[in-house]
């Protein structure tokens, strides 16, 4: 399974595999292996469309969990290129109340 989200970097192919997480149960119910895993597609997807990576994150992150905050974080302190700056000011004012870990 790994190879699965370790390949995809294409917005199609996000948006693919994101599409059977969601049939799964969306991202509140991975494990926090999988939550990883689909981190590393969002990283790899990143670079190329980040707006598709930060419309999903934004509808399936808890922002009142620390965790999703931290993965949110993550993504944001390597990747910020290309981004659309509002909502990336949005993302940053939510992260702000767990230090920005």
């Amino acid at each position: 399974m790994n190879i699965i989200f370790e390949s995809v970097y294409t917005p199609n192919w996000f948006d693919a595999i994101w599409g059977i997480v969601d049939s799964m149960g969306g991202w509140i119910n991975l494990n926090t292996e999988y939550k990883q895993k689909v981190m590393v597609m969002c990283f790899r997807t990143f670079s190329i469309d980040p707006n598709i990576v930060l419309n999903k994150l934004e509808l399936a992150l808890n922002l009142d969990d620390e965790e999703d905050c931290k993965h949110l974080s993550t993504l944001l302190q390597y990747n910020t290129q290309k981004c659309d700056s509002k909502k990336l000011i949005a993302f940053y004012n939510k992260l702000v109340k767990f230090g920005g870990q």
